[in-house]
């Protein structure tokens, strides 16, 4: 009884442990998208400023308009690679 006992708490131990895992994991990933999006706003900045003038927009209204879908991509093709890697599909 003893053992099972210990068995259980060990198993309760192994199951919390696997859940802050996963809370950590989240949050890195969510750190990740808003690395890879700041940094793939600001080169692609550098080809809106290039075009702005041509089309009579100012540059910074282009770049403003490119944050979300940048975010949304970056963010579909994490989830994405994480789910191949992982297996599952959220």
């Amino acid at each position: 009884m003893v053992v099972q006992g210990q068995n259980a708490a060990l198993l309760t131990s192994m199951d919390n442990n696997a859940e802050r895992q996963l809370r950590l994991q989240r949050v890195v990933e969510g750190l990740s998208v808003v690395a890879v999006s700041y940094y793939a706003v600001g080169l692609r900045a550098y080809t809106l400023h290039a075009i702005a003038p041509a089309i009579h927009v100012p540059d910074k209204q282009l770049v403003a308009a490119g944050v979300i879908p940048v975010f949304l991509l970056v963010w579909t093709m994490l989830r994405r690679k994480v789910n191949s890697i992982v297996g599952t599909k959220h």
